[in-house]
Parts: structure tokens; C-alpha cells; sequence
């Protein structure tokens, strides 16, 4: 049996909503302790040793996306109660980013409609009910559940598949049984696998398409379930290290991860104890670098070129295309014709910065933007290689479920398991 970490749980806590708390295994980060389970107590353990800081540093892209949380919050509840909206912050005035917040806000009132909405509801995760995070936006129906999580930074999120989101929308069905809402909606008490639900990440300042991702209450429990399997491994120290793109990309640990090194590169000895790299290591793997990059691209080149060339594609996998910007035509004035003639004067539009597409589309009527799409020029993606993200189905729960309670191993063969954690 693997040793217990005694560990007390390190909590980052700031103002209102799910970005500013964060529960220890939260939502936000469910890509890397689902992955990673032993990833949680490592940072802890290196942040006790003084190897990390207790604290993130809070980036002013962090700052910006609280002040747009909290004014879509203030609007929106607003709105709910019939009071007075508050005033747009001058902040959205000077940078042109009206249009883009009201985008959320109008796109959340349209599908409320005449239905329930419930807004930076704070909810207990499913798995855990001493863990909280914090629900955007959320339309209730008897007959749906519609979930918006907004995004105010400029990288793409997809909302297909997306943990954190699943993660919140699973919490708040099983929260509504506990709140005032149950006595509405007693249907909730046992809802069909059926139950259809929609999830959305909405990204005002991207240049791509929103999507949303549909699926039924019984997908959801599917794909939420590897969650709730790494988090009971979490809880009775049955955990393992993985290395992963998703799960090691917001870790904090993994610049200095020696897991990740032993797995990625195979440079450093199977023995060591469990703590960061030390520098002597790290200057092993920089020395290395130029032959792992060169190695990495030779054997990326070669798998890519068999696939597309050969039509040879590995089981889990599947040809995809990089994804390009839409561009401005050459000839732009008959583009610019059709803007003016829909109200749009030339200082509310700057076509040859990157983002005024954003901006323009969110100042136009869901069929201009059909129209105006037209004008746009989209560049051929390149095919590549990649894994298929499909629903995580194979986990017989009744099995997992036994076997952490009953002392079986649920961790992979070729993953070292955490059982060195010291104090």
C-alpha cells in the first residue's frame, strides 16, 4: 500500500468567482491532476521545500479577465433583478472592447429567454463536496441545461471536450438538488441519461467561432468519470506520475519535474528521489536540447508524411489541419462599401489589425457576419498528424471503485507511482 501524504491543502484564494478561487484538485486544472494525479502533492511538496513559490504571480491578462467576470457579473444580475445596468467601465471604451464584452452578455440573455438564469453561482464539485468553483452562466429549463463559461484571453479554448467546463456543468445538476431551485424543478432528482445539455466557451477576443458542445447528461457522467476516478486515486495516495501536453502546460511543477524528464527523454537515472531537478540535470537536458528538438521534428516529419502521403494512420489517431486566421481580401473596398452601408463608419473599424475582424463581427447581426464572412479569405490549414479526442469510455467504475478501496492497483504499468513523498 502506498504511503499517506500528510499534506494540508495549499489554496489559492482571491476576490469573487471561479477566476479568482481555486478548491486544491479544481476544475481549472483538471487536465493535469486527471492526468497527473500525483501532480497535486508534488507541487506542494517542492513548495515546502522552498523550490516554488507558495503563491502565483497574478498577470495583468489575470487581472483583466476578473474585471471582465466581474462586470458581466454586475450587468447580468442587473438584468435578473430589473435595477438600473451599471455604466460600461472606460476601460472598454479606450480599447475598443464595448462590442466584445456585450457580446457575452447579449449572447447569455438570448438564451435565457424566458428560462432561469443563474449567474457566478459558486457550486460544490461533483467529486468533492468540500471543493467549490464557480459557474459563469447557467440557463435552467425542465428540459435542458445550458452552461457558458467566458473567456476573456485570446487563446482558442474548445469547448468540445473541455474538463472544466463538463466538471461544472455535472456540479450544477447535482447542486440543484440542494438549493432553492429543487422545489421547481423536482424533475432533476432523476434525470434520464437523455437529459440534453449544452456547454459553451465563449472567447470575445478571438478571431475564431465560439462552439458549444452538445451532449447528453449520460456522455457527460462518461467523460466526467475519469475525473472522478483520479481524484478517489488522489484521496487514498494510489496516484502515478504522466507527462501530457494539457496536463503538464498550467502545472507549476513542470519546469523543474524529473518525472517528466525520466519519461519524456529517458536522460536521467530510474532512482532518483522524488523532488525538482537539481541544476547539474538541468544542464544534462540543455546540453541535449538541439538533439532532442531536431529528434523530435524528424520523428513528428516522418510519422506526418506516412500519414498523409501513405495513409497510414495508427488506431487513436486521425489527420487534422492547422487552424488560420481569416484574412482580409486585397481589394478591400467593396468590403468596405458593405461595412458603411450597415452602419459602420471607418473609425469604428480598423481592417488591417489583427483583431478588428473580432471586433466587427461582434458590431453585426448574425446574418451580416454570414455575409461579411464571404469578403474574408481563409488560408488552407496544413494536415498533421494528431491523437483523436475521443469520449474516455473504458473504465469499468464498479472495477476502479474496488479496487481503490480494497487496496488494487488502478495505475499504469509503465508510470511510476508516488509512494516517496516525504515532509
Amino acid at each position: 500500500m502506498s504511503e499517506v501524504i500528510d499534506i494540508e491543502s495549499e489554496v489559492t484564494s482571491g476576490g469573487s468567482g471561479s477566476h479568482n478561487a481555486h478548491a486544491r484538485a479544481s476544475a481549472s486544472k483538471a487536465d493535469q491532476w486527471v492526468t497527473c494525479p500525483a501532480s497535486i502533492a508534488y507541487v506542494e511538496k517542492l513548495i515546502r521545500q522552498g523550490k516554488l513559490p507558495a503563491k502565483e504571480d497574478r498577470s495583468v491578462y489575470a487581472d483583466e479577465g476578473t474585471r471582465a467576470h466581474d462586470y458581466a457579473e454586475a450587468y447580468l444580475t442587473a438584468y435578473i433583478a430589473g435595477t438600473k445596468l451599471p455604466p460600461v467601465p472606460q476601460e472598454y471604451v479606450d480599447n475598443d472592447s464595448v462590442g466584445l464584452i456585450m457580446s457575452y452578455i447579449n449572447g447569455v440573455i438570448e438564451l435565457k429567454g424566458e428560462d432561469d438564469l443563474l449567474v457566478e453561482v459558486e457550486v460544490p464539485l461533483f467529486y468533492s463536496a468540500n471543493e467549490s468553483g464557480t459557474v459563469d452562466a447557467c440557463v435552467l429549463t425542465p428540459y435542458s441545461l445550458h452552461v457558458r463559461d467566458l473567456k476573456w484571453g485570446y487563446g482558442v479554448v474548445d469547448s468540445r471536450f473541455n474538463r472544466q467546463s463538463a466538471i461544472y456543468a455535472e456540479s450544477m445538476i447535482k447542486d440543484i438538488n440542494d438549493d432553492i431551485l429543487a422545489e421547481k424543478y423536482p424533475d432533476y432528482l432523476t434525470i434520464p441519461d437523455s437529459f440534453p445539455i449544452t456547454i459553451g466557451i465563449v472567447q470575445p477576443r478571438t478571431a475564431m467561432d465560439d462552439t458549444v458542445w452538445e451532449l447528453t447528461y449520460g456522455e457527460l457522467k462518461a467523460f466526467n468519470l475519469e475525473a472522478l476516478v483520479a481524484h478517489r486515486q488522489i484521496l487514498t495516495n494510489r496516484v502515478f506520475f504522466q507527462a501530457s501536453i494539457k496536463g503538464c502546460k498550467w502545472c507549476r511543477a513542470r519546469n523543474i519535474c524529473k518525472f517528466r524528464s525520466m519519461m519524456l527523454y529517458g536522460l536521467l537515472p530510474s532512482n532518483l528521489d522524488i523532488g525538482a531537478l537539481t541544476e547539474d540535470e538541468m544542464l544534462m537536458i540543455h546540453e541535449a536540447s538541439s538533439q532532442i528538438k531536431a529528434h523530435l521534428s524528424d520523428v513528428t516529419s516522418y510519422l506526418n508524411a506516412r500519414a498523409i502521403n501513405e495513409g497510414h494512420i495508427p488506431d487513436g489517431y486521425m489527420i487534422a489541419e492547422t487552424k488560420k486566421n481569416r484574412k482580409y481580401p486585397e481589394e478591400q473596398e467593396e468590403m468596405r462599401e458593405y461595412l458603411v452601408g450597415k452602419g459602420l463608419t471607418i473609425d469604428m473599424w480598423k481592417p488591417r489589425e489583427i483583431k478588428a475582424q473580432t471586433h466587427i463581427k461582434k458590431l453585426l447581426t448574425p446574418k451580416d457576419r454570414k455575409v461579411f464572412d464571404k469578403f474574408l479569405v481563409k488560408p488552407e490549414g496544413v494536415p498533421y498528424l494528431t491523437v483523436r479526442e475521443d469520449y474516455k469510455n473504458a473504465y469499468d467504475f464498479a472495477a476502479v471503485d474496488s479496487a481503490l478501496f480494497e487496496g488494487g492497483d488502478t495505475s499504469s504499468d509503465n508510470t511510476p507511482s508516488a509512494t516517496l513523498f516525504d515532509k
